[in-house]
């Protein structure tokens, strides 16, 4: 029988759970219990119509309908008020031996009124019905044996004195059947009653193995989230600084910073990984579909892959001629094609990488193939575990923590796309995800926005809670060319800044997440609503991609650490090309 449902109480011990969920499994079936009896005791009349009297009938009827309304006016007070009578268990388990003990009382009247006349025949139908009633499986015979053996041992024990003394004509095995059927039903009770205190005991303990490891992913999901931030603003500082020394610095300090810039992308990108890994497996997560195009996509996505494949010496190839447009997560996708890449260029030392497209009416096939060392198709599946490396290398230290295959797995999955895997060691390897078609959605009207003054720097704020962040950017931004006011909370910022006549913005950037629980979104309400015309807006998030692509209200979302560069073209795309100049 299926446990109630039942929310088992970690802080007790757990043989108090056992006893609770005794407890609450036992007065889950009483009522039912009470009814099956009531109506099998009524259908008795039935077979013994002819050896009893209509005043025995009526007196059955009657005692039969008081015991049943009784048990089940004790049963409707417990579950009215089972919030405060649930805890009683002692109580309860005294009131259910009392009830076991009247129904018992019950059909001990029974031969009185069934047996004076009745044939051998009728009597044995009497015990067969008796012994069916009290051996079927039930909740009450497993988890509180006493109660069922207070049941059944007066009904028996009297039922066996009664043969021997008012039908001494019967045989001795007759007689002798409900002593039998007693020790029987007795030790089959015992047998069952140890089966459900197992079953009892393995599944508290399996829920709570559940809600601890629960609590445990949620305390490293709060975890993740927490540290993240943090874990970004030393990284994001630290590029920034980099970026002013490659630009400002001699030969040796460029050739430095170049080397130190790639491994902060390093750093970030394992983070990045190790984060988004951490959200893939949380339930809480789940994917966005949407059309978007799959060009503009692929274009970012080779951009980023094309310096790798360079410095390689392999040749990038993009054979998708067509413009597609996908119906599924475009963050996601993002994060699935640049692992496939990454992967590819990773692990071909010569030859070609190469990204290709077959579609139907429905489904789009991208392909991404290599040249490379390829996998033994033993571990086609092996490698879409956590921490698993396609191959041992010379260089481990550059491989990563073998969490881009996994990650791709997941995002199919999660994404409800079709991965498929063909490779031959020394041959290379081909990747191919099956993905939804989208219909073109029709082009929105380009709004208009009022044309800047030309010929002048661009002014940027910019709100970050970590000095670092602010001075480094700040730093960055006037090599550039920028007049930046910077600050690092929201209420510097409101208390400081020019007046709306003295100076207007023309790009906002705040951190998403300040330290005193102010958001990016904060920010540009307080700020925005000094100016009249729209300012564009520009977070610098400390989350892991995706997090909150639908809860800012900007117009360019940008993860710690971003690359100076790209952070300037996207500030620059957000501006019309007249409205600032160099310095």
């Amino acid at each position: 029988m299926k446990a109630p449902a039942n929310d088992y109480l970690p802080d007790l011990p757990l043989e108090s759970q056992i006893t609770r969920e005794r407890h609450n499994l036992f007065m889950a079936e009483v009522g039912s219990r009470i009814v099956v009896s009531a109506a099998i005791a009524l259908a008795l009349l039935l077979p013994f119509n002819g050896a009893m009297s209509r005043a025995d009938a009526l007196l059955w009827t009657t005692l039969v309908l008081t015991t049943s309304a009784v048990s089940l006016l004790v049963v409707s007070f417990y579950k009215r008020h089972r919030d405060s009578e649930s805890g009683k268990i002692k109580k309860w388990h005294a009131i259910n031996i009392g009830m076991a003990l009247m129904w018992s009382g019950l059909w001990c009247v029974a031969p009185y009124l069934f047996f004076d006349g009745a044939s051998t025949e009728k009597i044995l139908v009497f015990l067969l019905v008796i012994t069916l009633i009290s051996s079927t499986p039930s909740v009450s015979m497993g988890v509180y044996p006493d109660i069922f053996i207070s049941f059944i041992t007066p009904l028996f024990i009297s039922l066996s004195l009664y043969l021997i003394r008012f039908h001494a004509e019967q045989s001795w095995f007759i007689k002798g059947i409900p002593l039998l059927t007693l020790c029987s039903l007795t030790a089959f009770s015992l047998f069952i009653h140890k089966a459900q205190l197992n079953n009892i005991r393995l599944r508290i303990e399996a829920d709570i193995a559940r809600r601890d490891a629960e609590r445990a992913n949620r305390s490293k999901n709060q975890f993740m989230a927490a540290v993240s931030h943090d874990l970004r603003q030393p990284l994001q500082a630290a590029s920034l600084y980099a970026s002013l020394i490659n630009e400002q610095g001699d030969a040796p300090s460029r050739e430095l910073s170049e080397k130190i810039l790639t491994a902060i992308a390093s750093g970030g990108e394992l983070l990045e990984q190790l984060l988004l890994l951490s959200r893939l497996q949380s339930r809480h997560f789940s994917a966005k579909p949407q059309p978007f195009c799959l060009d503009e996509h692929l274009a970012k996505l080779i951009n980023e892959c094309l310096p790798q494949a360079q410095q390689k010496g392999l040749a990038l190839h993009n054979d998708v001629q067509r413009q597609y447009w996908l119906n599924t997560d475009p963050l996601l996708f993002d994060q699935l094609l640049r692992n496939l890449l990454g992967n590819a260029v990773k692990y071909t030392e010569r030859g070609t990488v190469r990204l290709s497209s077959h579609h139907t009416e429905k489904q789009l096939e991208l392909t991404v193939s290599d040249t490379g060392i390829g996998i033994d198709p033993m571990r086609h599946d092996s490698i879409f575990k956590e921490f698993t490396q396609l191959a041992s290398r010379s260089n481990d230290a550059e491989d990563g923590l073998g969490l881009g295959l996994s990650i791709v797995r997941r995002v199919c999955e999660l994404c409800g796309l079709t991965l498929r895997v063909d490779s031959t060691p020394g041959q290379g390897s081909r990747f191919t995800v099956a993905l939804p078609l989208a219909e073109k959605p029709s082009a929105a009207p380009a709004s208009e926005g009022a044309p800047l003054p030309p010929g002048r720097q661009l002014r940027i704020i910019v709100v970050d809670d970590d000095p670092r962040i602010t001075d480094a950017l700040s730093m960055a931004l006037v090599e550039w060319g920028a007049d930046v006011y910077a600050f690092n909370s929201l209420a510097e910022a409101l208390a400081d800044l020019p007046g709306a006549d003295e100076m207007s913005p023309d790009v906002m950037i705040s951190d998403g997440q300040l330290a005193n629980g102010d958001t990016a979104n904060d920010v540009f309400a307080a700020l925005t609503s000094r100016w009249p015309q729209p300012v564009p807006k520009v977070v610098l998030s400390g989350n892991s991609r995706g997090q909150h692509e639908q809860t800012f209200n900007a117009d360019a979302l940008l993860l710690k650490p971003v690359a100076l560069p790209e952070l300037l073209q996207r500030i620059a795309s957000l501006c019309a090309p007249d409205t600032f100049t160099r310095a």
